[in-house]
Order: C-alpha cells, then sequence, then structure tokens
C-alpha cells in the first residue's frame, strides 16, 4: 500500500507503536498503520477487575486486608494455558503490599486471554 518503491527498515519489536522506520538513503520515513492493521497486529492493555476489603480495629487501624484481582496473565499471549497472573505481575500492587496490616489476604482468579497483551 506504498505510493513510492523505498525500502523501508524497522526496529525490531517496534510494530505495535510508532515505528521508527529509515529510507535506505538516510531520508527519514513516515510509517501510517491503518486502522485494521493496528487492531489486528497490536499489543493491548489487559482488562483487570479488583475487590478490596479492609476491617478495622477500635482505634481505626487496619487490622485485615483482602485483595482479589482477576486479569489476563502477560505470559498468556504467548503460552494459551496460562490462566493466573505470575508473580512479578502480582509483585506490582497486590502481594507487596508496604503497610503494616497483620492479616493479609491476596487472591488471584483464573481468567482466558483473548488478545495480545503488551505492557
Amino acid at each position: 500500500m506504498w505510493a513510492t518503491s523505498h525500502r523501508i527498515i524497522f526496529c525490531e519489536g517496534e510494530r505495535s507503536s510508532a515505528p521508527r522506520a529509515y529510507h535506505v538513503r538516510r531520508k527519514f520515513g513516515q510509517v501510517t498503520w491503518t486502522r485494521e492493521d493496528d487492531i489486528q497486529h497490536d499489543y493491548y492493555h489487559a482488562i483487570c477487575a479488583q475487590h478490596l476489603e479492609a476491617a478495622l480495629d477500635q482505634d481505626g487501624r487496619a487490622n485485615a486486608w483482602l485483595h482479589r484481582t482477576v486479569s489476563p496473565a502477560i505470559e498468556a499471549t504467548f503460552q494459551p494455558d496460562i490462566v493466573y497472573g505470575s508473580g512479578d505481575e502480582l509483585g506490582q500492587g497486590v502481594v507487596d503490599m508496604p503497610y503494616d496490616i497483620p492479616n493479609v489476604r491476596c487472591e488471584n482468579g483464573a481468567v482466558a486471554n483473548h488478545v495480545r497483551i503488551g505492557w
């Protein structure tokens, strides 16, 4: 779908964002993906559901914390049988709580991935 026959060189891994493309003669080029190409080949941010509950003691401090999360795992893009988030994913705000709460429960529900997920 190019109007000219210039050879374009893409940087590896750049398809999902604004790719850097250069003409062979070191002139800058521009690549614009059609909406159809972008939807078919792009990576998407995962949808995520969060549920949080806390119990307070007599002094108003949290003494129990429940955090439930459900979202497709990043690895599911390449391994469709993975339905739970990895430790690295859950370590970005679920299990790495910075608060000193004595009773903490974190749950991760299973969910299938239906689109390519990226960062």
